[in-house]
């Protein structure tokens, strides 16, 4: 699984910094992330009977850029189920972003796409239009921070839409931190760096806010910055 991790990362390096034979004027970065989640709804919350869920995924996205402000992309999918019964799955394409090399060891962006969750007999099926904004830093040579927060708008489901009473943008929210214990590595130009990591998620939808853990392996690559 570690071998085929490393190799998704250095094919979405690859495609981050490459342009037919002209490595050197490119910028990026890529990450790979797999995770297993359990959240559990607020005291006396639920949707339904649905109190917790546990689920396991993976996240892939990258950055490039020739000079200054460049692309991102993402791509994400978590399947598992409610702990009570239903099974849950989510599954988000994000082909159209910003990103950069905020350094040598810092990439960000800023991306929006499209996709689908649910849990079955729970929460209804719908399609979901997600914006999501992540920044990825290394602090010092032991550890690697990685945070990102996302919007996303409801389709096709009513009871899913306007849920976000208190937030700012979008009808269902999501924040997420993570700290990887972080074995950093330097050549051929690229600055990476691999590991465990531990993290907290918080997400709101119908009205109720899901708190919990996530735990996973994670690896990064980024190819020039300054």
């Amino acid at each position: 699984m570690r071998a085929a991790v490393i190799a998704g990362v250095l094919v979405a390096a690859a495609a981050a910094t490459a342009e037919a034979g002209r490595w050197n004027e490119w910028t990026g970065g890529a990450t790979v992330a797999y995770d297993a989640r359990y959240t559990r709804a607020s005291d006396g919350d639920a949707i339904g009977d649905l109190t917790e869920i546990a689920e396991a995924g993976l996240v892939l996205r990258g950055v490039g850029s020739k000079a200054g402000v460049g692309l991102a992309a993402q791509l994400d999918f978590h399947l598992g189920g409610g702990l009570d019964g239903g099974f849950a799955y989510e599954l988000d394409l994000l082909p159209v972003g910003y990103g950069a090399n905020l350094g040598r060891r810092v990439i960000a962006g800023i991306m929006i796409g499209a996709g689908f969750s649910g849990v079955t007999d729970r929460v209804p099926f719908a399609w979901q239009y997600p914006v999501e904004v992540f920044v990825e830093t290394d602090l010092g040579k032991r550890f690697h921070l990685s945070v990102f927060s996302r919007a996303a708008f409801i389709g096709g489901a009513d009871e899913r839409q306007n849920g976000a009473d208190n937030a700012l943008f979008g009808d269902e929210t999501s924040l997420g931190v993570a700290l990887r214990f972080n074995r950093r590595h330097e050549r051929y130009g690229y600055k990476a760096g691999n590991g465990y990591y531990v993290g907290a998620v918080w997400n709101r939808r119908m009205d109720v806010d899901f708190t919990g853990v996530s735990v996973g392996y994670g690896i990064h690559m980024i190819a020039g910055g300054r």
